[in-house]
């Protein structure tokens, strides 16, 4: 008898220890490899560009840049032209757009989302692969994802044929977290931001995605709390949200809960009800609401085919605002010595690099307002 009590309590004390282990592998395996689960940079299709804007007609500089801890990344700065205007003078007129994009993708497969924000919304854009994404060296993480971030708008900013008074920041799934991140950081470097799709935070996903793991969220060494983020921006950046009501990937509920807490009195948010995760920006009425934000809710952007850019300019010339203009143009120039010095480099296909055969398309016909704001998380799932 006490023989089989013994062997008893021997297998019930070495279950224990046995769960005991395995959770605790669990946990490793959850910290080791949460940066390839995340990121997806392992994928074949994600460290190969399948396309060079040049396909697409696009004028493109190749561009190569060294983030703050020495990792070479790499991107393209796609200019826009204005026909009927001088090219210097055109490029300080032009809004430029510093785009951020989602996870287990590369620069490559937004071109065709690229060539109609850039032929419609008439805007250069600068496009930047993450490190480990593309042709970038290096792994990604929270913290070098940061880093890429603030070298891609040090690239920006310290052009001098590109208006620093319109840069604009478009961040796409994980890439809105990218943008949330670089609007706190530097926000009197930029005019304002756009985000689509984006989630409130990885522990927040984890509990949405593997639901069996919920228990172990604050395991998480990548946070990108992008809730927190929203709640200490600054009171006048001009903030956009894009939500897709049939995302299914990121639960619509989490970009509501973003627009609610988000701390700007410059907010705004447009809604798509038949938009899944990859299909918003097919979407009727997504680029013109874009435009609106860029040309009218920033006022101060002038579009390029606006009649009455002339006399606006002359108006903004004015000594009385001229001063306040100057002022915010040195405040920029002083915060470019924050930023590493980038390089560029020409080297891709220097013939396609020119501003020949550009497409010009219409703007689609579409949505004139903004979409009801779902009163509810439950109303948009």
């Amino acid at each position: 008898m006490e023989s089989v009590w013994s062997h008893t309590t021997w297998l019930f004390t070495n279950y224990y220890f046995y769960q005991f282990v395995f959770i605790v592998a669990i946990l490793v395996v959850i910290y080791v490899y949460q940066d390839v689960a995340l990121y997806q940079n392992y994928l074949p299709h994600v460290r190969k560009y399948e396309y060079l804007p040049s396909r697409y007609d696009l004028p493109f500089e190749d561009v190569w840049l060294n983030a703050a801890d020495g990792v070479r990344i790499h991107g393209w700065f796609i200019r826009y032209k204005d026909p009927k205007r001088d090219l210097l003078e055109a490029y300080k007129t032009t809004p430029t757009v510093v785009f951020f994009n989602g996870h287990a993708s590369n620069i490559s497969y937004l071109l065709n989302m690229v060539r109609d924000m850039h032929n419609t919304v008439k805007c250069n854009v600068f496009l930047i692969s993450y490190r480990g994404y593309g042709r970038s060296e290096g792994r990604p993480s929270e913290k070098g994802l940061m880093l890429d971030a603030e070298a891609a708008l040090g690239f920006v900013v310290s052009r001098n044929d590109v208006n620093d008074d319109k840069i604009f920041l478009f961040g796409d799934s994980l890439g809105g977290a990218v943008a949330l991140f670089l609007a706190k950081q530097r926000s009197r470097l930029i005019k304002g931001v756009i985000i689509q799709d984006t989630f409130t935070s990885v522990p927040d996903m984890m509990t949405v995605l593997m639901p069996h793991l919920r228990h172990f969220k604050w395991f998480c060494k990548n946070q990108w709390r992008n809730t927190d983020i929203v709640q200490t921006l600054p009171p006048e950046l001009s903030i956009l949200f894009l939500g897709a009501e049939r995302d299914e990937w990121i639960p619509p509920r989490m970009m509501v809960k973003l627009y609610e807490d988000c701390n700007s009195t410059k907010k705004h948010v447009m809604w798509f009800p038949h938009a899944t995760h990859y299909t918003i920006w097919q979407q009727p009425g997504y680029f013109e609401r874009i435009n609106k934000f860029i040309y009218e809710e920033n006022a101060d952007v002038i579009r390029h085919d606006s009649p009455s850019r002339e006399r606006r300019n002359t108006r903004r010339s004015s000594p009385s605002e001229g001063g306040e203009i100057i002022n915010r143009r040195t405040r920029s120039m002083s915060a470019r010595s924050e930023f590493v010095n980038p390089t560029t480099s020409n080297s891709l296909e220097d013939a396609n690099n020119t501003f020949s055969g550009i497409e010009y398309i219409p703007l689609r016909n579409g949505l004139d307002a903004e979409k009801w704001m779902p009163s509810s998380p439950s109303a948009v799932l």
